[in-house]
């Protein structure tokens, strides 16, 4: 099966951000802790999976699927701060190639909730509105999965799973104005096996973001420095 390329308003939204990095002394944040709001696009190369009662193998492809988050933010320092961010998202099955049989029409749905603990690096230029960042985070992540197999029941089922998440990315921030700032980025969203009755499944995406962080009146006097 073919990798799902990104489709194209992902791209446009990310060269629009790039667009305002002009040579202009971005508006200090005055804030130690902030609300952030984040909607994406998760795109996923074909996942493997191995079915143990029939001793089957291959790859289920997914879907494109949206996503949205809300983080609460702590500033650590001017170019570190800390996010405690829960997300999800539902990706729907569209298809299976079943080693030795071929392609087959398999349906279903993955619907993921993430929770993660993340630390970002944001890089300060006085001479930029535009601040690039980088950042990674650990979490747990709860699927609640279904399977359809049309051609019978024998690979049809339901099931939940828990487990470990990360996820490591990077991106640029435009701040508007000492409260508000407008974020788009990429990340890379890995997590161990599914465990759906039978089943085991890899899970991992490429999720594109855009978001908003808002100031929330917590040390609020003066712009927060070193």
């Amino acid at each position: 099966m073919k990798y799902k390329t990104l489709p194209l308003l992902a791209f446009t939204a990310s060269a629009a951000l790039c667009a305002f990095a002009v040579s202009t002394p971005a508006s200090a944040q005055v804030s130690r802790l902030y609300f952030a709001g984040y909607l994406g696009l998760s795109t996923f190369n074909d996942q493997a999976f191995s079915e143990t009662s029939t001793n089957t193998s291959g790859d289920i492809e997914l879907d494109n699927a949206g996503s949205f988050a809300g983080a609460l933010g702590l500033r650590l320092s001017r170019d570190t701060r800390m996010e405690a961010e829960f997300s999800y998202r539902k990706a729907d099955i569209s298809g299976a190639d079943v080693g030795g049989t071929g392609n087959i029409d398999m349906g279903g749905k993955i619907s993921s909730k993430f929770g993660f603990i993340s630390l970002y690096h944001d890089f300060n230029y006085p001479r930029w509105k535009m601040q690039p960042f980088i950042g990674g985070g650990l979490g747990l992540v709860f699927h609640d999965a279904s399977i359809i197999d049309p051609s019978g029941t024998t690979l049809t089922t339901s099931d939940s799973s828990t487990g470990f998440a990360y996820h490591l990315g990077g991106g640029l921030k435009y701040r508007m104005s000492p409260e508000l700032a407008v974020t788009g980025g990429y990340r890379y969203i890995g997590t161990g096996d599914m465990d759906i009755a039978s089943y085991q499944i890899d899970y991992s995406s490429h999720e594109f973001r855009l978001g908003v962080e808002w100031d929330l009146p917590y040390g609020k006097s003066k712009p927060y420095r070193r």
